[in-house]
Protein backbone atom coordinates (compact mmCIF):
# COMPACT_ATOMS: atom_id res chain seq x y z
CA UNK A 1 0.00 0.00 0.00
CA UNK A 2 0.94 3.95 -0.68
CA UNK A 3 2.43 5.42 2.28
CA UNK A 4 -0.96 8.29 2.90
CA UNK A 5 -0.91 11.81 4.03
CA UNK A 6 -2.68 12.29 7.57
CA UNK A 7 -4.69 14.52 9.43
CA UNK A 8 -5.30 15.30 12.88
CA UNK A 9 -6.94 18.19 14.77
CA UNK A 10 -3.73 20.60 14.26
CA UNK A 11 -1.34 18.60 12.18
CA UNK A 12 -1.20 17.40 8.77
CA UNK A 13 1.49 14.72 8.28
CA UNK A 14 2.83 14.34 5.15
CA UNK A 15 5.11 11.36 3.45
CA UNK A 16 8.77 12.45 3.62
CA UNK A 17 9.95 13.54 0.43
CA UNK A 18 13.21 15.37 -0.92
CA UNK A 19 11.51 18.96 -0.57
CA UNK A 20 11.78 18.35 3.14
CA UNK A 21 15.48 17.97 3.55
CA UNK A 22 15.55 21.34 4.97
CA UNK A 23 13.44 21.47 7.69
CA UNK A 24 15.30 17.64 8.41
CA UNK A 25 18.92 19.79 8.86
CA UNK A 26 16.79 22.53 11.11
CA UNK A 27 15.81 20.27 13.25
CA UNK A 28 18.88 18.38 13.58
CA UNK A 29 21.16 21.34 13.91
CA UNK A 30 19.95 22.08 17.21
CA UNK A 31 21.91 20.35 20.61
CA UNK A 32 19.25 20.24 22.33
CA UNK A 33 17.10 18.24 19.82
CA UNK A 34 19.60 15.87 19.37
CA UNK A 35 20.62 15.97 23.23
CA UNK A 36 19.39 11.83 23.52
CA UNK A 37 19.64 11.21 20.13
CA UNK A 38 23.53 11.25 19.60
CA UNK A 39 24.40 14.16 22.55
CA UNK A 40 25.23 16.58 19.41
CA UNK A 41 24.07 18.95 16.57
CA UNK A 42 24.57 17.16 12.93
CA UNK A 43 26.39 18.84 10.48
CA UNK A 44 24.33 18.86 7.12
CA UNK A 45 26.20 15.69 5.13
CA UNK A 46 24.81 13.70 8.05
CA UNK A 47 21.33 14.96 7.76
CA UNK A 48 21.75 14.39 4.10
CA UNK A 49 22.76 10.82 4.32
CA UNK A 50 19.70 10.16 6.74
CA UNK A 51 17.47 11.83 4.49
CA UNK A 52 18.65 9.59 1.17
CA UNK A 53 18.56 6.20 4.37
CA UNK A 54 14.82 7.47 4.95
CA UNK A 55 13.37 7.64 1.35
CA UNK A 56 14.96 4.04 0.52
CA UNK A 57 13.75 2.84 3.96
CA UNK A 58 10.08 3.85 2.75
CA UNK A 59 10.43 2.45 -0.56
CA UNK A 60 11.29 -0.68 0.93
CA UNK A 61 7.92 -1.06 3.60
CA UNK A 62 4.97 0.29 1.79
CA UNK A 63 2.71 2.13 3.81
CA UNK A 64 5.20 2.57 6.37
CA UNK A 65 8.00 5.40 6.58
CA UNK A 66 8.55 8.92 7.90
CA UNK A 67 5.94 11.30 7.88
CA UNK A 68 6.66 15.18 8.25
CA UNK A 69 4.44 17.42 10.26
CA UNK A 70 3.37 20.95 9.76
CA UNK A 71 0.40 22.94 11.63
CA UNK A 72 -1.11 26.03 10.47
CA UNK A 73 2.23 27.87 11.39
CA UNK A 74 4.55 25.69 9.58
CA UNK A 75 6.86 22.77 9.99
CA UNK A 76 6.45 21.22 13.36
CA UNK A 77 8.46 17.79 12.97
CA UNK A 78 8.71 14.55 11.58
CA UNK A 79 7.42 11.04 13.17
CA UNK A 80 8.11 7.75 12.31
CA UNK A 81 6.46 4.17 11.68
CA UNK A 82 9.11 1.37 10.45
CA UNK A 83 9.84 -2.33 10.64
CA UNK A 84 11.98 -3.12 13.42
CA UNK A 85 15.88 -2.47 12.46
CA UNK A 86 19.13 -2.67 13.66
CA UNK A 87 20.97 -4.63 17.01
CA UNK A 88 18.03 -3.41 19.61
CA UNK A 89 15.02 -4.28 17.44
CA UNK A 90 14.76 -8.50 16.66
CA UNK A 91 12.62 -8.67 13.09
CA UNK A 92 9.20 -9.54 13.98
CA UNK A 93 6.06 -9.87 11.43
CA UNK A 94 3.34 -7.39 12.28
CA UNK A 95 6.15 -4.91 14.18
CA UNK A 96 6.63 -1.39 13.78
CA UNK A 97 8.71 1.11 15.71
CA UNK A 98 7.00 4.44 16.43
CA UNK A 99 8.92 7.79 16.87
CA UNK A 100 9.07 11.49 17.04
CA UNK A 101 11.19 14.38 16.45
CA UNK A 102 10.31 18.19 16.74
CA UNK A 103 11.28 21.72 16.76
CA UNK A 104 12.01 22.99 20.59
CA UNK A 105 10.25 25.46 19.45
CA UNK A 106 7.18 23.36 19.21
CA UNK A 107 7.37 20.91 22.60
CA UNK A 108 5.05 21.09 25.75
CA UNK A 109 2.11 21.97 23.56
CA UNK A 110 1.33 17.81 22.49
CA UNK A 111 2.05 17.46 19.00
CA UNK A 112 4.38 14.56 19.71
CA UNK A 113 1.55 12.73 21.05
CA UNK A 114 -0.87 14.12 18.84
CA UNK A 115 1.00 12.80 15.92
CA UNK A 116 1.97 9.78 17.35
CA UNK A 117 -2.00 8.49 18.04
CA UNK A 118 -2.49 9.38 14.95
CA UNK A 119 0.27 6.57 13.68
CA UNK A 120 -1.09 4.84 16.45
CA UNK A 121 -4.68 4.41 14.72
CA UNK A 122 -3.27 3.90 11.10
CA UNK A 123 -1.06 1.18 11.87
CA UNK A 124 -2.98 -0.70 13.70
CA UNK A 125 -6.93 0.00 11.45
CA UNK A 126 -5.22 0.32 8.07
CA UNK A 127 -1.63 -1.38 7.89
CA UNK A 128 -3.39 -4.36 10.03
CA UNK A 129 0.00 -4.40 12.42
CA UNK A 130 -0.35 -6.43 15.86
CA UNK A 131 2.10 -4.53 17.64
CA UNK A 132 3.82 -1.14 17.83
CA UNK A 133 6.90 -0.19 20.20
CA UNK A 134 8.88 3.27 21.05
CA UNK A 135 12.40 2.86 22.45
CA UNK A 136 14.43 5.51 24.08
CA UNK A 137 17.44 6.39 26.61
CA UNK A 138 16.53 5.59 30.04
CA UNK A 139 17.45 8.97 31.12
CA UNK A 140 14.80 10.53 28.67
CA UNK A 141 11.92 10.95 31.32
CA UNK A 142 9.94 13.67 28.94
CA UNK A 143 9.87 10.92 25.86
CA UNK A 144 9.14 7.94 28.05
CA UNK A 145 5.92 10.05 29.36
CA UNK A 146 5.15 10.74 26.03
CA UNK A 147 4.81 6.91 25.73
CA UNK A 148 2.92 6.10 28.71
CA UNK A 149 0.26 9.26 27.66
CA UNK A 150 -0.32 7.17 24.83
CA UNK A 151 -1.28 4.57 26.33
CA UNK A 152 2.38 2.42 25.70
CA UNK A 153 3.33 -0.06 28.31
CA UNK A 154 6.93 -0.76 29.86
CA UNK A 155 8.27 -3.67 27.35
CA UNK A 156 11.94 -4.31 28.51
CA UNK A 157 15.29 -2.45 29.69
CA UNK A 158 18.18 -3.48 27.77
CA UNK A 159 21.93 -1.87 27.50
CA UNK A 160 22.30 0.82 24.39
CA UNK A 161 24.70 0.75 21.50
CA UNK A 162 24.60 4.46 21.55
CA UNK A 163 27.74 6.86 23.18
CA UNK A 164 25.69 9.78 23.94
CA UNK A 165 25.62 11.35 27.24
CA UNK A 166 22.83 8.67 29.48
CA UNK A 167 23.53 6.32 27.71
CA UNK A 168 25.38 4.26 30.70
CA UNK A 169 21.85 3.77 32.20
CA UNK A 170 20.73 2.34 29.32
CA UNK A 171 17.32 2.21 27.32
CA UNK A 172 14.15 1.30 27.72
CA UNK A 173 11.24 0.00 25.41
CA UNK A 174 7.48 0.84 25.28
CA UNK A 175 4.74 -1.24 23.34
CA UNK A 176 1.29 -1.21 22.61
CA UNK A 177 -0.28 -4.11 20.79
CA UNK A 178 -3.57 -4.28 18.71
CA UNK A 179 -5.87 -5.97 21.11
CA UNK A 180 -5.07 -3.53 24.21
CA UNK A 181 -5.57 -0.79 21.09
CA UNK A 182 -8.86 -2.66 19.80
CA UNK A 183 -10.40 -2.55 23.97
CA UNK A 184 -9.00 0.81 24.52
CA UNK A 185 -11.15 2.31 21.15
CA UNK A 186 -13.97 0.18 22.32
CA UNK A 187 -14.08 2.09 25.70
CA UNK A 188 -14.00 5.48 23.66
CA UNK A 189 -16.47 4.40 20.86
CA UNK A 190 -19.20 3.74 23.66
CA UNK A 191 -20.42 7.74 23.56
CA UNK A 192 -24.20 7.04 23.32
CA UNK A 193 -27.74 5.03 24.53
CA UNK A 194 -26.81 2.19 27.05
CA UNK A 195 -23.64 1.40 26.11
CA UNK A 196 -22.88 5.19 27.19
CA UNK A 197 -24.70 4.30 30.67
CA UNK A 198 -22.49 1.27 30.89
CA UNK A 199 -19.51 3.39 30.73
CA UNK A 200 -17.17 4.12 34.21
CA UNK A 201 -17.58 7.48 35.33
CA UNK A 202 -14.08 9.11 36.47
CA UNK A 203 -12.40 10.37 39.08
CA UNK A 204 -9.63 12.72 38.44
CA UNK A 205 -6.63 13.72 41.24
CA UNK A 206 -4.40 17.23 41.62
CA UNK A 207 -0.72 15.77 42.62
CA UNK A 208 0.79 17.99 44.31
CA UNK A 209 -0.91 19.10 47.68
CA UNK A 210 -3.60 16.42 46.97
CA UNK A 211 -2.38 12.98 46.44
CA UNK A 212 1.07 14.07 47.91
CA UNK A 213 2.13 16.54 50.15
CA UNK A 214 4.47 19.00 47.37
CA UNK A 215 5.10 21.65 50.17
CA UNK A 216 6.41 19.02 52.94
CA UNK A 217 9.07 17.85 50.10
CA UNK A 218 10.36 20.78 48.89
CA UNK A 219 10.74 22.20 52.73
CA UNK A 220 12.55 18.74 52.90
CA UNK A 221 14.70 19.14 49.66
CA UNK A 222 15.51 22.93 50.15
CA UNK A 223 16.87 21.37 53.82
CA UNK A 224 19.39 19.07 52.37
CA UNK A 225 20.27 21.35 49.19
CA UNK A 226 21.08 23.90 51.20
CA UNK A 227 23.36 21.95 53.56
CA UNK A 228 24.56 20.09 50.50
CA UNK A 229 25.70 23.29 49.11
CA UNK A 230 27.23 24.58 51.93
CA UNK A 231 24.68 27.32 52.36
CA UNK A 232 23.13 29.24 55.48
CA UNK A 233 19.90 29.60 57.34
CA UNK A 234 19.02 32.56 55.48
CA UNK A 235 19.36 30.35 52.20
CA UNK A 236 16.92 28.42 53.73
CA UNK A 237 14.20 30.94 54.58
CA UNK A 238 14.92 32.42 51.34
CA UNK A 239 13.97 29.59 49.43
CA UNK A 240 10.88 28.70 51.71
CA UNK A 241 9.61 32.18 51.25
CA UNK A 242 9.82 32.44 47.69
CA UNK A 243 8.77 29.11 46.15
CA UNK A 244 5.48 30.12 46.00
CA UNK A 245 4.13 26.87 46.63
CA UNK A 246 5.55 25.71 43.50
CA UNK A 247 3.94 28.21 41.22
CA UNK A 248 6.71 30.50 40.69
CA UNK A 249 9.30 29.84 37.56
CA UNK A 250 11.86 28.19 38.73
CA UNK A 251 14.04 30.08 36.63
CA UNK A 252 13.28 32.92 38.62
CA UNK A 253 13.94 30.86 41.73
CA UNK A 254 17.09 29.36 40.71
CA UNK A 255 18.26 32.82 39.26
CA UNK A 256 17.62 34.25 42.93
CA UNK A 257 19.12 31.63 44.70
CA UNK A 258 22.48 32.84 42.78
CA UNK A 259 23.13 36.03 45.03
CA UNK A 260 24.43 33.47 47.70
CA UNK A 261 27.05 32.63 45.85
CA UNK A 262 26.31 29.30 44.47
CA UNK A 263 28.45 29.31 40.75
CA UNK A 264 26.66 26.83 38.97
CA UNK A 265 24.24 28.58 36.09
CA UNK A 266 20.40 28.52 36.14
CA UNK A 267 20.28 26.02 33.82
CA UNK A 268 22.36 23.68 35.61
CA UNK A 269 20.71 24.68 38.67
CA UNK A 270 16.86 23.87 37.86
CA UNK A 271 17.94 20.59 35.86
CA UNK A 272 19.57 19.38 38.96
CA UNK A 273 16.30 20.12 40.90
CA UNK A 274 14.42 18.90 38.34
CA UNK A 275 15.62 15.53 39.10
CA UNK A 276 16.13 15.93 43.03
CA UNK A 277 12.65 17.58 44.33
CA UNK A 278 11.02 14.16 43.23
CA UNK A 279 13.08 11.83 45.17
CA UNK A 280 11.81 13.87 48.71
CA UNK A 281 8.31 13.31 47.75
CA UNK A 282 6.28 10.29 49.65
CA UNK A 283 2.59 9.16 49.70
CA UNK A 284 0.35 7.97 52.21
CA UNK A 285 -0.32 4.08 51.67
CA UNK A 286 -4.25 5.03 52.69
CA UNK A 287 -4.15 7.34 49.31
CA UNK A 288 -2.49 4.55 47.23
CA UNK A 289 -5.50 2.22 49.34
CA UNK A 290 -7.72 4.52 48.41
CA UNK A 291 -7.20 4.49 44.62
CA UNK A 292 -7.15 1.24 44.73
CA UNK A 293 -10.87 1.13 46.47
CA UNK A 294 -12.30 3.44 43.94
CA UNK A 295 -10.99 1.52 40.86
CA UNK A 296 -12.57 -1.99 42.60
CA UNK A 297 -15.93 0.23 42.88
CA UNK A 298 -15.72 0.05 39.02
CA UNK A 299 -14.13 3.88 38.67
CA UNK A 300 -11.52 4.89 36.47
CA UNK A 301 -9.11 6.88 38.06
CA UNK A 302 -6.95 9.44 36.56
CA UNK A 303 -4.41 12.53 37.60
CA UNK A 304 -4.64 15.77 36.13
CA UNK A 305 -1.66 17.24 36.87
CA UNK A 306 -0.07 20.79 35.40
CA UNK A 307 3.63 20.85 35.41
CA UNK A 308 6.49 19.95 33.20
CA UNK A 309 6.93 16.23 32.04
CA UNK A 310 10.25 15.92 34.08
CA UNK A 311 9.52 17.01 37.43
CA UNK A 312 5.34 15.09 37.16
CA UNK A 313 6.87 11.79 36.27
CA UNK A 314 9.40 11.61 38.09
CA UNK A 315 7.04 11.92 41.27
CA UNK A 316 4.76 9.54 39.84
CA UNK A 317 6.99 7.12 39.31
CA UNK A 318 8.83 7.52 42.60
CA UNK A 319 5.90 7.55 44.59
CA UNK A 320 4.04 4.93 42.75
CA UNK A 321 0.99 6.76 42.35
CA UNK A 322 1.60 6.74 38.73
CA UNK A 323 1.30 2.47 38.85
CA UNK A 324 -1.79 2.52 41.21
CA UNK A 325 -4.06 4.90 38.61
CA UNK A 326 -5.29 3.93 35.13
CA UNK A 327 -3.85 7.37 33.68
CA UNK A 328 -1.77 10.07 34.48
CA UNK A 329 -2.04 13.16 32.14
CA UNK A 330 0.91 15.77 32.39
CA UNK A 331 -0.12 19.16 30.83
CA UNK A 332 3.17 19.96 29.17
CA UNK A 333 2.46 16.57 27.40
CA UNK A 334 -1.02 16.87 26.94
CA UNK A 335 -0.34 20.96 25.54
CA UNK A 336 -2.96 22.11 27.73
CA UNK A 337 -3.77 23.02 31.09
CA UNK A 338 -6.35 22.70 33.95
CA UNK A 339 -8.91 24.68 33.70
CA UNK A 340 -9.22 23.69 30.29
CA UNK A 341 -11.71 21.15 29.47
CA UNK A 342 -9.65 19.48 27.18
CA UNK A 343 -7.77 18.08 29.42
CA UNK A 344 -10.27 16.52 31.14
CA UNK A 345 -11.71 15.20 27.87
CA UNK A 346 -8.23 14.04 27.17
CA UNK A 347 -8.14 11.90 30.37
CA UNK A 348 -11.62 10.23 30.22
CA UNK A 349 -10.58 9.33 26.52
CA UNK A 350 -7.28 7.44 27.70
CA UNK A 351 -9.16 5.69 30.52
CA UNK A 352 -12.72 5.12 28.85
CA UNK A 353 -14.88 7.09 30.97
CA UNK A 354 -16.95 9.45 31.10
CA UNK A 355 -16.85 12.77 32.68
CA UNK A 356 -20.75 13.01 33.37
CA UNK A 357 -21.01 12.00 37.40
CA UNK A 358 -17.85 12.29 37.84
CA UNK A 359 -15.40 14.02 40.38
CA UNK A 360 -12.19 16.33 40.07
CA UNK A 361 -10.34 17.01 43.68
CA UNK A 362 -7.66 19.14 43.75
CA UNK A 363 -6.34 21.73 46.37
CA UNK A 364 -6.42 24.74 44.04
CA UNK A 365 -9.78 26.60 43.35
CA UNK A 366 -8.58 28.52 40.06
CA UNK A 367 -7.19 25.32 37.99
CA UNK A 368 -8.22 22.33 39.92
CA UNK A 369 -12.29 23.25 41.19
CA UNK A 370 -12.52 25.66 37.75
CA UNK A 371 -11.41 22.71 35.50
CA UNK A 372 -13.84 20.26 37.03
CA UNK A 373 -16.83 22.70 36.87
CA UNK A 374 -15.41 23.15 33.00
CA UNK A 375 -16.07 19.43 32.34
CA UNK A 376 -19.00 19.19 33.85
CA UNK A 377 -17.93 17.47 37.38
CA UNK A 378 -18.37 17.70 40.86
CA UNK A 379 -15.70 18.61 42.60
CA UNK A 380 -13.88 18.15 46.21
CA UNK A 381 -11.39 20.74 47.43
CA UNK A 382 -9.02 19.52 49.62
CA UNK A 383 -7.07 22.04 52.46
CA UNK A 384 -7.04 25.75 52.55
CA UNK A 385 -4.67 26.66 50.64
CA UNK A 386 -6.09 29.26 47.99
CA UNK A 387 -9.43 30.67 47.87
CA UNK A 388 -11.30 30.91 44.58
CA UNK A 389 -14.29 28.95 42.87
CA UNK A 390 -16.45 27.40 45.33
CA UNK A 391 -16.36 23.14 45.21
CA UNK A 392 -19.23 20.81 45.81
CA UNK A 393 -17.54 20.00 49.08
CA UNK A 394 -14.45 20.85 50.58
CA UNK A 395 -12.45 19.30 53.20
CA UNK A 396 -9.68 18.56 55.10
CA UNK A 397 -7.66 16.06 52.94
CA UNK A 398 -7.99 13.74 50.06
CA UNK A 399 -8.39 10.80 52.41
CA UNK A 400 -11.80 12.05 53.39
CA UNK A 401 -12.41 12.62 49.58
CA UNK A 402 -12.54 8.85 49.21
CA UNK A 403 -15.36 8.31 51.92
CA UNK A 404 -17.52 10.69 49.93
CA UNK A 405 -17.11 9.75 46.42
CA UNK A 406 -17.89 6.17 47.22
CA UNK A 407 -20.58 7.06 49.10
Amino acid sequence: MEQPGLRTGRLELVPLGDEHLEFEVLLDSDPEVMRYLGGRARPREEVVAAHGRRLEDARRNPGLGFWVGFDEDGFVGWWILRPPYGPDQPEVEGEAELGYRLLRGRWGRGYASEGSRELLRYGFDEVGLERIFAQTLTVNVGSRATMVSLGMTFARAFSSSHEEPGAEYGEVEYEVRRADWVKRQSHADASTGEARERQPRLVAFDLDNTLIDRNGAFRAWAEWWVEKEGLGADALSWLLAEDEGGFKPREELFAGVKAFGVERSVRELVEEYDREHPLFTSVEPEVLDGIARLRAAGWRVAVITNGTVVQQQLKLDHTGIGAAVDYACISESAGVRKPDRRIFALAAEQTGARLEGGWMVGDHPAYDILGGINAGMRTIQVGHHHDGPKADHHLDSVMAAFDVILS
